[in-house]
């Protein structure tokens, strides 16, 4: 989930979302999430990919389940599902044995570490607005 055409498509989707709704093209990207009630494009994306890989870990076919657990567990960064695993984690605090056990990261997870670095000052000004 790194690479210059997704931070592209980030980049846009800000820019976006400050024409839609029509904030001056130098607004802080911290103020978006929050003026928009929805997460960053980003995030949406990590969590997406959190619960497919949670999908895959619980699916009812056994080969299904074993590539899913084999990409998390020995693939790790040499398989796209293990890398993955590895940033969801990373980003949202999740252990392995958590992600293992189909624990689902949902949008206030991802809402929540979105806006974990936000004063209360700030949040305040996207009230003002």
């Amino acid at each position: 989930m790194s690479c210059d055409k997704l931070v592209d498509f980030c980049t846009a989707w800000r820019n976006g979302i400050r024409l839609v709704w029509n904030v001056p093209p130098d607004t802080h990207g911290y103020v978006l999430p929050l003026l928009c009630k929805c997460l960053p494009v980003y995030s949406e994306i990590c969590r997406r990919s959190a619960n497919f890989l949670r999908a895959r870990i619980l699916h009812n076919s056994i080969l299904v389940r074993t590539v899913g657990l084999y990409g998390i567990i020995h693939g790790r960064c040499d398989s796209p599902i293990g890398w993955n695993a590895l940033l969801c984690m990373r980003r949202y605090g999740v252990t392995q044995s958590e992600m293992l056990s189909g624990r689902r990261i949902d949008e206030f997870i991802c809402m929540r570490h979105s806006t974990e670095e936000i004063t209360a000052e700030q949040e305040r000004s996207v009230d003002f607005l």
